[in-house]
């Protein structure tokens, strides 16, 4: 969470006027729990999406990943009714592979580029 990609996005949209939630995962940092196969860390990025669409009343987000948030991101895409933007930043060799067959099943598939 405090690496420099993770706070140059965040600072840049604060600068900005734009509001920023971040987190750690369970068990990363300073948050407790540990960590999980990933369905522990899915349920915390909706849970903060819910936070913002429900309890702050956001009609907008952007979801920004970073290393292992960006597939936590493609997976929650859908999940947050309509995305403004997503944004995701240094991922995994297979994220893209994983993305096409798995968290975007709404998108008609392309044969070539």
């Amino acid at each position: 969470m405090y690496n420099n990609v993770v706070s140059g996005v965040f600072n840049k949209f604060t600068q900005n006027g734009i509001s920023c939630l971040r987190f750690n995962f369970r068990g990363v940092g300073k948050s407790s729990g540990k960590h999980t196969d990933g369905t522990g860390e899915l349920n915390d990025a909706k849970t903060c999406i819910d936070f913002l669409l429900n309890e702050k009343h956001f009609e907008k987000i952007i979801i920004c990943g970073y290393s292992y948030g960006a597939a936590i991101g493609c997976s929650v895409v859908n999940y947050s009714k309509n995305p403004e933007s997503h944004e995701i930043e240094s991922y995994y060799d297979q994220l893209l592979d994983w993305a096409v067959d798995n968290a975007t099943p709404d998108l008609e598939k392309l044969s070539s580029i």
